[in-house]
């Protein structure tokens, strides 16, 4: 039986949410596991995702459109990313503790690092520990080789071992 790749979509994303959610995260290594098994199947599932639409639609992207179209559209229109600071929370959203934050969770910075408008991403990957960790970003307008994703053509990772990864707020749904 052929399955169709939204469902094949759906299923994965259903997966994600239920390592998140249900794997106990007793300790750090539960977390590591279970971040790099969501990470594997996020990956299969963009991968999946990007070849159900035309690269030949896909379009230069501002980070906030990226992240909106990522979120199926939950966000809705705001003039620059560092808006959603204050708008993801009457949108629904969560905010993660100072020093927390999960693959999936949306990040977002304030103008004073990425002058003036901000920046938004997705946290795609958590990997290290202590003070060694390292935050790897899915979006637009940022650094890393850029491709087709979501109709937009500038989609990159960012992979922040420094201390801009700490500056960021994190928000999940």
């Amino acid at each position: 039986m052929k399955v169709s790749p939204w469902r094949q979509y759906a299923l994965v994303m259903f997966l994600c949410v239920l390592l998140l959610n249900v794997i106990p995260q007793a300790g750090y290594a539960s977390v590591a596991i279970s971040h790099r098994m969501t990470h594997t199947l996020l990956s299969q599932a963009s991968a999946q995702r990007s070849k159900t639409s035309s690269s030949r639609d896909a379009v230069y992207c501002q980070c906030g459109t990226y992240v909106d179209r990522y979120v199926n559209g939950n966000i809705g229109s705001f003039a620059q990313a560092s808006e959603l600071i204050s708008l993801l929370p009457q949108k629904g959203w969560h905010q993660e503790p100072w020093g927390f934050l999960r693959v999936g969770d949306i990040a977002v910075w304030d103008g004073s690092f990425a002058p003036p408008y901000g920046h938004t991403a997705v946290v795609a990957d958590i990997s290290g520990y202590g003070n060694r960790i390292n935050v790897t970003f899915k979006g637009t307008n940022q650094t890393g080789s850029w491709f087709r994703e979501l109709n937009c053509s500038n989609v990159s990772y960012w992979n922040d071992s420094g201390s801009g990864w700490r500056r960021a707020h994190y928000f999940y749904h």
